[in-house]
C-alpha cells in the first residue's frame, strides 16, 4: 500500500480534488459512453464526480436499458436530472427531431448541467424547479450533496427556496406533446408528482422510472397511483437487461429504481425485446449437448476438455447456467432462476467452485445481489483452502468469458472472485468504508487486473490521503478510457 506519508492534506482534511492541477472550485466534463460530457466539480466528495471517474458511467444498470430503447425523434421528461448524466445520454439519443426536458431545482448542480448543454451541444430544455402535487414554491434541502436535494425538511443543513410547478403544469406549457419516458427521482415525493400528473400518465402513457431506494414499503403508496391509470410495475434485470414484472418478495436492497408502463407500451417494448412478461418458470433440464455448445463460444475456456460437463446429470446448476449465457430471453432468465434458487452446494466437493460461480454469475444477472455475494464469500473462503475445479463453468463475471487464461486458471478464478466481490458490494467505493483497499493493493499486480478495479484503488488511496491524483499506472495504459487526460 502506498505510504501514508504520501497525503497531501489541506488544514486537516485530505484533498480530494479528482485533478490536483486545479484548483477545488475548477469543473471537470467528465465522459459518458455515447460521446456525453458531464459538468462535475472537481472534487471526490460529490458523489457523481467519484462515480463517474471511477465507472465511466452512472451505476444505475437502467441507463444501458435507456441506451438500448432509446432513439432518434423520442420525447423525455427527466425530473431531479442533476448533473444530467439521464438527460445529456437521451438529448444525445434524442437528435435535433426529440424533445428532452431537465427539470432541475437546485441553482449549482442546475448550473453546471446548463454548462453540460452547451457542451454537448444538444437539444435539451432546462427548467429549474422542483415537481410535486401543487404549483407555488418551496425550500429545498441539501442533505449530503445535491444527488439527495429533497423538499422534504431534513436537520440542520443549506436551503435554498425553488420554485414549485406540478407535471401536468410543466407538460401543458409544453404543449401536451407526445412523451415516450418520464424518470422521477424526487427523494421521496413521488407519489406527490404522480398526483400532480395523473392527466399527462393517462394522456400520454410513457414508460416512468421511479426511485425506490430498495425500499419495497414505498411501493403500496404508488402502486394504486400507477395502476389508477393503467399502470403496471417492472423491473429490470441487469443481466438480459429487460423488464420483467415486479415481485415485490424479490426486490433487493440494491434495487434503486422501479419501472412503470401501461399494456399498450408494454407489448411494444415485448415486441422489441426489450421486455419480457413471464419467464420459464421451470426451464427444461439443461443437456451436456447444450453445455458443451455454450462452452465453444467462450473464449475463457478455448482449448478446455468439456468431457467433464457429460459426467453432469441432466439439469445440473452448472449445465443450467452455462445454456443460459445462448438461451432466449424467457428460457435465460428461467435458468438463472433455477441455479440462484436452488444450485445444490454441498460441502467442498470437486464442482463446489463452479457451482459457486455459477450461483454468483447467475443471481447478480437478477439483480440478487445479496444472494450472489454470500455465494462470492463462500468461494473465497474456500479458494483460501485451495479450492480449484477442472469443471468448465460460466465465469462470475462477463468480462472473463472473454479472457482466456492460459496456464493461470487459478489465479483466473481468483482474481474474479475478487472483482465480484468488490464491484457487487456496494454501487461505488464512495459509499463504502474503504474495505476493497487492502483486497485491491493484494492483487494490483495481476495480468487479470482490470482498469476498472485500477480506478477504484487508486480513487480509495486519494480519498483516504495515500495518493494525490490518478496516475497512469499499467492497467489505465492498457485501458485507457473516456477520462485518460486526468492521469498523469
Amino acid at each position: 500500500m502506498v505510504s501514508a506519508s504520501a497525503a497531501r492534506h489541506q488544514g486537516s482534511g485530505v484533498d480530494t480534488r479528482l485533478d490536483p492541477r486545479l484548483p477545488a472550485t475548477a469543473e471537470l466534463f467528465l465522459g459518458l459512453p455515447g460521446e456525453v460530457a458531464i459538468c462535475v466539480a472537481n472534487d471526490l466528495a460529490s458523489v457523481t464526480t467519484y462515480v463517474l471517474a471511477e465507472q465511466e458511467d452512472w451505476f444505475e444498470p437502467e441507463l444501458d436499458f435507456v441506451r438500448r430503447w432509446f432513439g432518434p425523434g423520442m420525447r423525455a421528461i427527466d425530473v431531479g436530472a442533476n448533473h444530467g448524466v439521464y438527460a445529456l445520454t437521451l438529448a444525445r439519443l434524442a437528435g435535433g427531431d426529440g424533445l428532452v426536458v431537465a427539470v432541475e431545482p437546485g441553482a449549482e448542480v442546475a448550473g453546471r448541467l446548463e454548462r453540460g448543454i452547451a457542451r454537448n451541444g444538444v437539444a435539451c430544455r432546462l427548467v429549474r424547479a422542483a415537481i410535486a402535487d401543487t404549483v407555488g414554491s418551496g425550500t429545498l434541502h441539501h442533505r449530503g450533496g445535491s444527488e439527495l436535494a429533497s423538499l422534504v425538511a431534513s436537520a440542520a443543513g443549506p436551503s435554498e427556496p425553488v420554485a414549485v410547478t406540478t407535471l401536468d403544469a410543466l407538460w401543458r406549457e409544453l404543449g401536451e406533446p407526445p412523451l415516450d419516458f418520464l424518470k422521477l427521482d424526487v427523494e421521496g415525493l413521488e407519489p406527490q408528482a404522480l398526483r400532480g400528473g395523473a392527466r399527462l400518465l393517462a394522456r400520454a402513457a410513457p414508460l416512468v422510472m421511479l426511485e425506490i431506494s430498495g425500499d419495497p414499503a414505498r411501493l403500496p403508496e404508488l402502486t394504486p397511483l400507477l395502476a389508477a391509470q393503467g399502470y403496471e410495475l417492472y423491473r429490470l434485470l441487469p443481466g438480459a437487461g429487460v423488464l420483467v414484472p415486479l415481485v415485490a418478495e424479490e426486490l433487493s436492497a440494491f434495487q434503486l429504481n422501479i419501472l412503470a408502463c401501461p399494456a399498450e407500451r408494454a407489448a411494444a417494448l415485448e415486441a422489441a425485446g426489450l421486455l419480457v412478461r413471464a419467464d420459464a418458470a421451470s426451464p427444461p433440464p439443461a443437456s451436456a449437448a447444450e453445455a458443451r455448445a455454450a462452452l465453444a463460444a467462450l473464449p475463457c475456456w478455448a482449448g478446455a476438455d468439456p468431457a467433464p460437463l457429460d459426467a453432469l446429470a441432466a439439469g445440473s446448476p452448472i449445465l443450467h447456467a452455462l445454456r443460459s449465457r445462448r438461451a432466449e430471453p424467457a428460457t435465460a432468465i428461467g435458468d438463472q432462476r433455477r441455479v440462484a434458487t436452488d444450485p445444490g452446494i454441498d460441502g467442498a466437493g470437486p464442482a463446489a467452485a463452479a457451482l459457486l460461480a455459477s450461483l454468483a454469475r447467475c443471481a447478480a444477472a437478477l439483480g440478487w445481489r445479496e444472494r450472489a455475494l454470500g455465494a462470492l464469500g463462500q468461494l473465497d473462503g474456500g479458494l483460501d483452502r485451495g479450492w480449484h475445479t477442472e469443471l468448465p463453468f460460466l465465469p462470475v463475471l462477463p468480462r472473463y468469458d472473454g479472457i482466456d487464461p492460459g496456464a493461470e486458471r487459478a489465479e483466473w478464478l481468483r482474481l474474479m472472485t475478487v472483482e465480484g466481490l468488490v464491484l457487487l458490494h456496494c454501487h461505488s467505493t464512495r459509499f463504502g468504508r474503504g474495505d476493497a483497499l487492502g483486497l485491491l493493493e493484494r492483487w494490483r499486480h495481476s495480468r487479470f487486473f482490470s482498469a476498472a478495479l485500477e480506478r477504484r484503488r487508486q480513487l480509495l488511496s486519494i480519498r483516504f490521503g495515500l495518493q494525490a491524483g490518478l496516475l497512469a499506472t499499467e492497467p489505465l495504459r492498457r485501458e485507457p478510457g473516456l477520462n485518460r487526460d486526468l492521469y498523469r
